[in-house]
């Protein structure tokens, strides 16, 4: 055997035995995804030989059939999996899951949410910036509106701890070691109130053997993206890791006044951590993180057609002309007309306790977390005119977590686990709005005459506390005699708190109270407003399991989850309250049933799971707009609108049919519709105040959606491995709008990444290396698509966020 073999195959021992990043060597295979799979799961169980720097390892993934080879290159991996708080193999867990690892992530080069989104089945995303973000599985969750006083429906947990406002997931990973999608209510289990499902972020743990990896991604659109990841061991009981990236693009939507992209990105930060193991059964892991974002966007602002005249009274683009401003009709296009510079900026800072006691009665998890996130914005109203010349509301958000849970030994009849969370947050907003000299040319509106309105200053300031705690137990035994899969329940105490006050800070016009409020022409009343709501919840999930042969389990499972009271946060007008507004909402609770099956066939090589679901949310809290009389001006506010009913099936496959080539993707088909939505709020079009929306389509639901990668590689020689990696999306057609405007309705579309490229392994004496080069293309099909589609009656037309167009690059990445 040459040096070079035995030097080759060290690095996989090591790479068993130790948590050391997936970058360090890329395996054939499905053995390799095995691996990094298996690395990932440690980040939430976290036992001492999880991490250990000897050659063992915590636990070995579940076993298959007699007739299995572990070391077939050509089986379909094992993917180890946190779904229920241990590690397990996907395919023992009764929980339709959807994994990525960090082979698929580190190929496919995604480094934040967006792209995650098309990589992940059943997955709905809306965003027109940081704050502004909403997620959504199987049409439950994105109401087109991201209140402050509302929770996520889809939890977000990293590294096991949970994120309480979306906006922190703007953030870039760039060093994961796995992300899972669990669908349905996951509230026994995770977070706060999930609803519809979580989505679990693992990072990358230190490691015991020493690495330094770099990377440089260059493409179209002014990408530039570098990043860096430094591990090793400081002595033998005391690991760290350490990575620092640089993130920056110049935007793909063009301002047609002043040339400045739009859609652009600009974020930093790194993420420093240390493993901790003074003895086999205990581990201490400290994580602190940092990220700065300054993002070039403006909303909804490339044209997508005309609303008819006749209805809304006028539209924006015959304003713009009267006014000699520029302002782009050009249909497909990514030009905007912004005219004024509009951002937005965030920083997050998190730091993270995680200790894990293994002991003969069980494993003792304790995990302190505090998130603070600052959003900033620098608005103008995202049109061509001086409609504001200051515009927006900061968020000051600060969290402190604590969870505390007691695991029972593994491998026994009946497995167990209770567990105690308890959560503090703060978010306190202020906003300020300064009216400019051509509101209303941009408003549409003449009720006041411009004279008195110019420079009217308003402000306000809201506070909302939330002080949940959470008692859980678990007991997912795993006798397969006795067929019980899973059985949980948490009992959740909250209390939330809100109190409120808008005031005037310059009007040299003295327009009065009464018609600033009236008007609708500050982002909230000059009134003040104090609200609280305390309650109890009870969330559970019954289940039972079978395995008919070893390789195939079927199960069926029903869970009930419960998302938290809503407060409105700003005081509602006696307009919007007669429009079915309420202050404080109603709980919103979800029932879900599930029947499905996990399979895996021909020695391992084909894996082929599926669902079908039957879910209803009643009190469903969604969007209302009311129309303040006589001017083109809306208030939306939230409310307990009625029911969402959401039905259909998914499907996972992954296909390793030989050495070095595996091909896997997912389906889902999801009908979500309104049971009830009498008084829904109509399209801008409409001359109609309210709308029925019961049994039309949820929004910003597709209802199929699809993955479809593909990956080969090939060893030409011992030091050469060339990869070629192809990933087709399709998603179908949707709507954009909560009122189901019909000008917001979107077709279906594909978009295909590319990306070709080779491994070089170079032993050199005592050094050994791995060089990574690819060329890459990311919507290489060029489709035209938006993520969001916004018509107002003030603007007599529908302005679009376009989806990226076909980019270019190359990457670069070094590992010694």
């Amino acid at each position: 055997m040459s040096k070079s073999q035995v030097h080759r195959k060290n690095l996989r021992s090591i790479l068993l035995a130790s948590t050391a990043c997936v970058s360090i060597v890329s395996l054939s295979g499905g053995q390799g995804h095995a691996q990094s799979a298996t690395n990932s799961s440690q980040t939430q169980s976290g036992s001492k030989a999880a991490a250990d720097k000897h050659t063992k390892v915590d636990s070995k993934p579940a076993q298959h059939s007699a007739n299995s080879n572990a070391s077939s290159e050509t089986q379909v991996e094992t993917v180890v999996v946190v779904a229920r708080k241990f590690k397990e193999d996907q395919q023992k867990v009764p929980i339709p899951i959807t994994t990525l690892s960090s082979h698929d992530i580190q190929q496919k080069d995604i480094t934040n949410f967006q792209e995650l989104v098309l990589q992940l089945p059943a997955l709905s995303f809306s965003t027109t910036n940081n704050k502004q973000t909403q997620l959504g599985i199987r049409g439950i969750g994105v109401n087109g509106l991201n209140q402050d006083g509302l929770d996520p429906s889809v939890g977000v947990l990293v590294d096991g701890v949970y994120q309480p406002r979306l906006g922190l997931i703007s953030n870039e990973y760039v060093d994961i070691a796995q992300v899972e999608e669990l669908r349905g209510p996951q509230g026994t289990l995770f977070g706060k109130n999930t609803t519809a499902g979580v989505i679990l972020i693992n990072t990358q743990l230190p490691s015991f053997v020493r690495s330094e990896t770099v990377e440089t991604d260059l493409g179209e659109y002014g990408t530039r993206q570098y990043k860096m990841n430094l591990t090793g061991p400081i002595n033998n009981q005391l690991a760290y890791r350490f990575t620092a990236y640089d993130d920056r693009t110049d935007g793909y939507v063009k301002d047609i006044q002043n040339g400045l992209g739009y859609e652009q990105r600009n974020s930093q930060g790194g993420r420093a951590q240390l493993l901790y193991t003074p003895t086999n059964d205990l581990t201490v892991r400290f994580v602190a993180s940092g990220d700065h974002q300054d993002f070039r966007t403006g909303g909804s602002y490339v044209f997508d057609g005309y609303y008819p005249t006749t209805v809304t009274g006028g539209n924006l683009a015959q304003r713009a002309q009267t006014a000699g401003l520029p302002f782009s009709t050009q249909y497909n296009s990514y030009l905007a007309s912004i005219t004024q510079y509009q951002s937005t900026e965030a920083a997050t800072y998190e730091t993270s306790l995680h200790v894990d006691w293994n002991t003969a009665y069980g494993t003792l998890s304790d995990i302190s977390a505090f998130n603070y996130w600052e959003f900033v914005p620098n608005n103008n109203g995202g049109q061509p005119f001086i409609q504001y010349t200051t515009f927006g509301n900061t968020n000051n958000v600060t969290n402190e977590s604590q969870e505390l849970r007691w695991t029972s030994p593994r491998g026994k009849p009946v497995e167990w686990q209770t567990g105690l969370y308890i959560y503090a947050m703060n978010l306190a907003s202020t906003g300020t709005e300064t009216l400019g000299s051509q509101f209303n040319l941009a408003s549409g509106s003449n009720k006041l005459p411009q004279s008195e309105l110019t420079g009217l200053n308003t402000g306000f300031h809201y506070n909302i506390d939330d002080m949940p705690m959470r008692l859980t137990a678990e007991a997912p035994g795993t006798s397969r005699t006795s067929g019980i899969s899973m059985r949980g329940v948490r009992e959740t105490f909250e209390r939330k708190g809100w109190n409120y006050n808008g005031y005037v800070v310059n009007n040299p016009g003295g327009v009065s109270v009464a018609t600033i409020n009236s008007s609708g022409l500050s982002l909230g009343p000059i009134a003040p407003g104090t609200a609280e709501v305390s309650g109890a919840s009870l969330e559970y999930q019954v289940g039972s399991s079978y395995h008919i042969t070893n390789d195939l389990l079927s199960y069926v499972s029903f869970s009930k989850g419960e998302k938290s009271a809503g407060i409105n946060q700003s005081p509602l007008t006696a307009g919007q309250l007669a429009a079915g507004g309420s202050q404080v909402l109603q709980p919103e609770e979800a029932t879900n049933l599930e029947i499905g099956v996990k399979s895996e066939w021909f020695n391992h090589r084909l894996l082929l799971n599926a669902t079908a679901f039957n879910e209803i949310v009643t009190n469903f809290q969604g969007t209302g707009v009311f129309q303040v009389p006589d001017t083109n001006t809306t208030q939306t506010f939230i409310a307990n609108v009625g029911s969402i009913k959401s039905r259909g099936f998914e499907l996972d496959n992954k296909i390793a049919p030989f050495e070095d080539v595996n091909l896997y993707g997912s389906f889902s088909y999801t009908d979500a519709y309104y049971g009830s939505y009498a008084n829904a709020s109509c399209p801008a079009y409409s001359t109609a105040l309210l709308c029925n929306l019961t049994g039309r389509s949820v929004p910003f639901t597709p209802n199929s959606t699809s993955s479809k990668p593909r990956n080969i590689r090939s060893k030409l020689r011992t030091t050469l491995q060339p990869t070629v990696l192809i990933d087709g999306n399709w998603r179908s057609g949707q709507n954009l709008s909560t009122t189901l405007d019909p000008y917001s309705n979107i077709s279906g579309y594909f978009t295909g990444d590319l990306r070709v490229g080779a491994r070089f392994d170079i032993d050199s004496g005592p050094v050994h290396s791995l060089a990574d080069i690819s060329l890459w293309v990311t919507n290489f099909t060029n489709a035209y698509y938006f993520t969001a589609l916004t018509g107002t009656r003030a603007a007599g037309l529908v302005l679009g966020t376009p989806g990226q167009p076909r980019t270019f690059g190359i990457t670069l990445r070094g590992t010694l």
